[in-house]
Order: structure tokens, then C-alpha cells, then sequence
């Protein structure tokens, strides 16, 4: 798909200077009128401010000299966050961004920054995608218009004058919802798409583990990491480490490797911050960091407890996030640390 699209982009790709400049002095004899006789400007009498997001050099240089010549004022930025920075710092009439930055979608993240903190500002959508209905209706809902690239220079001139010469309208930010509510509903998904994973990995498939065996600590883990975020953020209770040291002894018993565990950790973390960046748009952007940082610190003390429980550590000093110690009793045979089962070659 992004193959395709960059090949319908190629207009804007290969356009030089000469012919750039060509089409943004045809744009201009469309409905251009001189400053003070119909022209659009803000409410100040000033120029509009437009913001273009691309990653593609040479389309956002060119967005930039057709709109400029066709008296707005731009500002360019080449990633999402370098926009960012730019909208917390300045406002802005305008945004007119490509749907796919860096990564699939996340023009909608701009989309969402603009509204949250320039309320007024007109958002527009660039697309190299014209057949998804779906998609399209997605972006009907989250920004005011949409271009379908390639877009020929008078069009998208056209467009941006008609949507910042419409009646100002405030746009109401979508409810929101913290990183917790996101796992909640998101947790039949998460550990679908987590167990696809680790079916496919080299390095699991070494092992005799049912499907049943690899999900069976996943359910809890997550609903306890909701109720981490909800009730005691930046804490692991002693239940979360006991059951991590439980999972440790488990997986030894299964014939996992240390590398295993420690991967199917990351894994874990990797599923749920997926999860998170394909629902940015919900989130609550103000917790969503520290929420984050939660989560990676509660996983890496339950991986600490799991790794020792593997290595047969008999008594483990636990340490809650609260400052609280907690001990756990280890089962392993005195005589030292027992065979694991034979891995399958």
C-alpha cells in the first residue's frame, strides 16, 4: 500500500522549482483577489497561518511555494514531532497534513494536537487512498475536509480558501480515556494479537507449550496493570510479584530459556503500546507518558521476580512500588538448581 501510494504521489515528487512555481502562479489566477478587495485573511486583517506536516520533501516544499505565492503565510514541518513542538508554540489557521507521516495514521494525531490546542483551526487531511470507504468516513469525523493525492495545485489552493473563508467554528474535543480504559477494552485483542506473535517466533516454536499455557499469566497481568493505573499508579503490588516469581518457576518447568522469558516480556509491552498508538486519538495525551513509564517499570519488576524464580533463588526480597517489602519462598530442591526439560530441536 505505501508503494502505492508513493507512486500516486509522484506528481508532487518530481515537480522542479520552475514547474512548481508554473503551478502556483495558475493556482493564482483562480479566485485570488487583492488584500482589501475579498481576499482571505483572519479576523486581524492578517495573512492565514497554515501549517503543512509531510515527510516527503519535496511535496511539503512544494505545498509550501504554491501557498505562499497564494498569499498565506506556511510553516513547514517534516515529522510529527517537529508539529508538535510547532502547534504548543504557535497557533495556527490551518493545518494541512498527510495522513501517513512516519507511520500509518498518525496525520491524525497532528489532527488531534491542532484541535486540542488551536480549537479554531481548520484541519485538512492528505491521502494517497481514494477507494476506502471506511477510511474516509474515519477521517470525515476527525478532521474538517480530506485531499486525495495527487491533488492538482488550483484544487487544493481552492480548498483551503472556501474552508478558512467558512464561518469559524470551535471544534469539541472527543472525550478522552486514560491508557487504562485503552487495555481494558482493547484486552481480548491484546493477547490475540500477542499469542499470534509468539506462534510465529523461531524461538518459541522450541518448545511443547499449548496455546492454553503460553496465555495462561496474560489475562491477570493485564487487569492488573488497569487496576496499577487506575488505583496506584507507579506501584506493583505484592500479588503482581508473587505471581511473576510463580511464572518464573512455570516456564522453567515448560523448558523456556531466560532469553525466552525476557522476550515474551518485551513482546507483551510491544502488543500493548501497538494498541495504545492505534487508539492515540482517545487518549487522555496529558497521562499518557507517565502512564507508559508505568506500565515498563511494573513489567521490568515482574520480569526481575519471573528471572529469579527461573534461576532457583530460594528467598527473593520483594520491593513494591510503595516501599513496602514483601518476601517470596522459592521451591526449588536444595541440592542446586534442577535440570530444565529438554528443548525441542
Amino acid at each position: 500500500m505505501k508503494r502505492r501510494q508513493n507512486k500516486r504521489s509522484l506528481r508532487f515528487k518530481q515537480v522542479p522549482l520552475e514547474l512548481a512555481l508554473r503551478a502556483a502562479d495558475k493556482a493564482s489566477q483562480g479566485p485570488r483577489v487583492p488584500s482589501g478587495s475579498g481576499a482571505v485573511t483572519t479576523t486581524k486583517g492578517k495573512r492565514p497561518t497554515i501549517l503543512v506536516v509531510d515527510d516527503e520533501s519535496a511535496i511539503r516544499e512544494t505545498l509550501g511555494m504554491i501557498l505562499t505565492h497564494n498569499g498565506f503565510e506556511v510553516t513547514l514541518a517534516r515529522s510529527v514531532g517537529e508539529a508538535l513542538g510547532i502547534i504548543s508554540r504557535r497557533q495556527f489557521d490551518m493545518l494541512l497534513s498527510d495522513l501517513n507521516i512516519g507511520q500509518p495514521g498518525d496525520g491524525f494525531t497532528v489532527a488531534s494536537a491542532m484541535r486540542r490546542r488551536w480549537p479554531q483551526a481548520v484541519t485538512v487531511i492528505l491521502t494517497g487512498y481514494p477507494d476506502f470507504e471506511a477510511a474516509l468516513k474515519a477521517i470525515r469525523k476527525q478532521v474538517d475536509d480530506y485531499a486525495v493525492k495527487p491533488v492538482e495545485p488550483e484544487e487544493l489552493v481552492k480548498l483551503v480558501r472556501q474552508k478558512l473563508q467558512a464561518p469559524a467554528r470551535a471544534h469539541r474535543p472527543p472525550p478522552t480515556k486514560r491508557v487504562a480504559d485503552i487495555i481494558r477494552d482493547n484486552k481480548e485483542h491484546i493477547m490475540t494479537e500477542w499469542l499470534k506473535v509468539t506462534r510465529s517466533h523461531r524461538e518459541f516454536q522450541s518448545t511443547s507449550v499449548s496455546d492454553e499455557e503460553r496465555l495462561d499469566h496474560l489475562p491477570k497481568k493485564l487487569d492488573e496493570l488497569v487496576t496499577m493505573l487506575e488505583s496506584h499508579p507507579g506501584t506493583t503490588s505484592g500479588e503482581q510479584l508473587r505471581a511473576a516469581f510463580l511464572h518464573g518457576e512455570a516456564r522453567r518447568r515448560q523448558g523456556y530459556s531466560a532469553e525466552m522469558i525476557v522476550e515474551e516480556t518485551r513482546l507483551i509491552e510491544t502488543c500493548i503500546f501497538n494498541t495504545v498508538q492505534a487508539n492515540l486519538l482517545n487518549i487522555n495525551i496529558s497521562q499518557l507518558i507517565p502512564d507508559l513509564i508505568h506500565i515498563t517499570d511494573s513489567s521490568q519488576r515482574q520480569l526481575r521476580q519471573s528471572l529469579h524464580a527461573f534461576f532457583g533463588e530460594r528467598v527473593i526480597e520483594i520491593r513494591t512500588g510503595d516501599g513496602k517489602s514483601l518476601a517470596a519462598q522459592g521451591h526449588r530442591a536444595k541440592a542446586g538448581i534442577a535440570k530444565r526439560p529438554k528443548r525441542r530441536v
